[in-house]
């Protein structure tokens, strides 16, 4: 999101201000400065050289002879240049901000945002810097002190469209879209034209929960800028949740991005040279921003884990700039790493041809930090989806999306997607919960005087005006009966408040809780006797997670992809009977469970145990079942 308003001022972030008014070696300055102007780097880098030669105030002549090989590439020049300038005059903003950059350049991104923050101790409002700043220390994890600077700026000069915009950004990313709200709107009204506030907004309100106004600030994004592929991928990403869109509407909405994105380029699809050795080692490459701290790692750790590397060859292509201690573990199950979230669509296209990838698989779909685009080029003779987004991607370039029969039951979604179907057993069964998982307590409600807890620990994005209405119905006719919210907000809190006090459920049989560490998340389950599944959205990780701390979920099923995964965690565990086909059948499975307490104690123990025993086994088997999966289609190609 940062990186997307920079390019919209790069002619200000790019002005840098240049020597002009020493009287002395005038002619020399004055040539150097055209030669700037004209991007001939090496004759100004030249002349400035010749100028230090003839006058004692060297400072602005190295600022500017920093700045020449800053621009032609040589960087500890540039470095020495601009040391040497500083040294003479630490008060130059200019200096310190081109400092930054250079520093960036030679991978020492903790000294440029050192560099970055001199820049603007010396000029709070010098917006280059700030550009520079912000993204760059959110990178780095240091996230307070970045939202300290736009604090700052937002209450130095409330007017300014980018102070609004990245602090709101900022907000957001620390999970506090509840407060960015307010800033989004603000930046909205100082430019009504600005398809990144809308976006941001879209976002924002997806977070505390308002799917319709996330929907609606989306579209707005969408007219703004309707060559966005981001934006559209927000849009489609957004539709899952949507209770009132039919499976045709959102077919269709994936077939208008293919139409977009992907049409354009199919003339242009190369013929592939990759080796057709039967028994070659065999290239894959998985494409996702989210080899990090996201719900992701739980699922594709297992599978990198035990690949076989003396067989196939993994590439793994990171597009975001995010990084933490999970993706340092990633990285090291990779034989190929590749840090791309700045690379333009058409060089990490050339990349992947060019390295020969044979079977390339995205791990997003219409998911932040996807780069559908470069799959819609056809880089690899065999693409795959997999994992990030259970929906077809709308591309014919992606030949294959991996599932399963209980997502995607033979003859059931075909004809929403784009892909082939490829059916894998076991897909449920690969998660990991990390070896700190606490130990599973007995169930709560057998506790005396402890009432009987329903559960909902998803995203709110994922919670239906539909799902909330079929939970009152529940509370309503238990009166002792209580639901736990995890990962909430104010807004969120207030929102189903005033919902579900509609419908007569009362106050305190509500309890709200907001996002916590994993480890508290996990201890949450301690409350809960059993998860309610959102739908038409079903949970994924929040119900596997469940699972491994023994709390089995009901769940809605219905014939799309997403409203069928709470089914496939279930039935991987023998637990059909928490399966409902219809609303009604949902709430009367709900109050059914809360009077079988000593059959739910006993399922406790054994689902956990069954999860914690099966998933080493189950991810090697499942991974040498893919590989040989690939070798018959890499065959096939």
């Amino acid at each position: 999101m940062f990186q997307r308003l920079r390019s919209l001022i790069k002619k200000e972030a790019h002005g840098i201000p240049l020597p002009v008014n020493d009287p002395r070696p005038a002619d020399l300055r004055q040539k150097a400065n055209q030669a700037i102007a004209e991007e001939k780097w090496e004759q100004a880098a030249d002349l400035y050289s010749q100028a230090l030669e003839l006058t004692d105030d060297k400072a602005p002549l190295y600022i500017g002879l920093g700045f020449a090989h800053l621009q032609s590439g040589g960087f500890p020049a540039a470095e020495q240049a601009l040391r040497r300038g500083l040294a003479l005059n630490p008060q130059s903003t200019d200096g310190w901000h081109l400092l930054g950059l250079v520093q960036t350049a030679l991978q020492h991104p903790e000294q440029a945002v050192e560099s970055w923050q001199q820049a603007l101790r010396l000029s709070p409002d010098f917006m280059p810097a700030f550009l520079e700043y912000v993204p760059r220390a959110l990178d780095l994890g240091q996230r307070q002190d970045a939202l300290a600077i736009t604090e700052n700026a937002v209450r130095r000069n409330p007017a300014r469209f980018e102070y609004q915009l990245y602090h709101a950004n900022l907000l957001t990313i620390c999970q506090r879209s509840d407060l960015a709200i307010a800033h989004y709107l603000q930046a909205h009204q100082l430019q009504p034209d600005s398809h990144a506030a809308a976006m941001g907004l879209g976002m924002a309100y997806r977070h505390v929960g308002q799917l319709d106004e996330s929907l609606a600030w989306t579209q707005k994004a969408m007219a703004l800028a309707p060559n966005d592929p981001q934006i559209f991928s927000n849009y489609l990403f957004l539709l899952q949740s949507s209770a009132t869109t039919s499976a045709e509407e959102k077919w269709q909405a994936h077939q208008r991005y293919a139409e977009l994105f992907e049409k354009p380029h199919r003339a242009n699809w190369p013929a592939h040279a990759n080796d057709r050795d039967p028994d070659r080692r065999l290239r894959i490459g998985y494409v996702s921003g989210d080899f990090r701290d996201h719900a992701l790692r739980f699922f594709i750790e297992p599978v990198l884990a035990h690949h076989d590397h003396e067989h196939f060859e993994i590439y793994c292509f990171f597009t975001s700039e995010a990084r933490d201690e999970h993706t340092a573990r990633l990285r090291g199950y990779a034989d190929h790493w590749l840090d791309c979230a700045r690379w333009s669509d058409d060089a990490l296209y050339q990349y992947i041809l060019d390295q020969q990838i044979d079977i390339l698989i995205d791990l997003s779909g219409h998911t932040a930090h996807n780069r559908l685009p470069v799959f819609a080029r056809k880089p690899a003779p065999v693409q795959m989806s997999w994992l990030g987004y259970m929906a077809t991607t709308g591309l014919t370039a992606i030949d294959w999306r991996i599932t399963d029969a209980q997502l995607d039951p033979p003859g059931m979604t075909e004809r929403y997607h784009s892909e082939k179907l490829l059916r894998l057993p076991l897909g449920a069964a690969v998660f990991t919960v990390g070896a700190d998982i606490p130990a599973i307590n007995a169930l709560p409600s057998l506790s005396p005087g402890a009432p009987f807890t329903y559960g909902c620990l998803h995203n709110p994005s994922k919670i239906s005006d539909a799902a909330l209405q079929l939970w009152a119905r529940i509370l309503q006719a238990q009166p002792d009966a209580r639901l736990l919210f995890g990962n909430s907000t104010t807004p969120f809190e207030q929102k189903i408040r005033q919902l579900m006090g509609k419908h007569g459920v009362q106050p305190d049989q509500l309890r709200f809780i907001q996002r916590l560490p994993l480890r508290e998340y996990y201890l949450l389950h301690h409350d809960i006797d059993v998860m309610l599944d959102t739908f038409p959205y079903n949970g994924g990780t929040t119900s596997l997670h469940a699972a491994a701390m023994g709390v089995p979920t009901i769940t809605l099923r219905s014939h799309e992809s997403i409203a069928r995964v709470g089914e496939a965690v279930m039935q991987a565990y023998g637990l059909e009977e928490f399966c409902s086909d219809s609303t009604d059948h949902y709430v009367q499975s709900a109050i059914l469970w809360s009077k079988r307490k000593e059959q739910l104690a006993s399922i406790r123990q054994d689902l956990s145990q069954r999860f914690r025993a099966s998933t080493v086994q189950s991810a090697m088997h499942y991974t040498a079942n893919l590989e040989s999966i690939w070798r018959e289609i890499g065959q096939g190609k």
